[in-house]
């Protein structure tokens, strides 16, 4: 019973799922999820500009620290992004949620790196 109102929930909030976005506009899923898609490929982009640019005005020491940083972010990255979706998983929100976690967790690890708080 609690699933099927979780599920139901996470249904009728699909268009919240994107965060006040273009993509929050979009009512079919295979749209939302390819939306979805476009607007994590965007903040991976920027999230690797970021990174690349951010490198290039650290000394050895900084360098390496930021590596490690950034390497336990991936893998805590990912294990973030299975947590969020679980509840989810078989149904129709599943991939959109996995996405938008992917998309806020991506714009996150982007304002801590511009901040220098990595």
């Amino acid at each position: 019973m609690i699933n099927r109102l979780i599920i139901s929930f996470c249904f009728f909030s699909l268009p919240l799922i994107a965060n006040a976005t273009h993509c929050d506009k979009v009512l079919a899923n295979d749209k939302l999820i390819v939306c979805l898609g476009d607007d994590y490929n965007e903040a991976d982009k920027r999230l690797n500009e970021v990174y690349k640019s951010l490198r290039t005005k650290l000394g050895p020491e900084e360098k390496q620290s930021l590596k490690h940083s950034q390497r336990a972010w991936l893998n805590k990255r990912d294990d973030q992004y299975d947590a969020e979706a679980a509840p989810t998983a078989g149904g129709q929100v599943y991939q959109p949620t996995y996405i938008q976690c992917q998309i806020d967790m991506t714009n996150s690890r982007v304002k801590l790196l511009k901040a220098r708080k990595w």
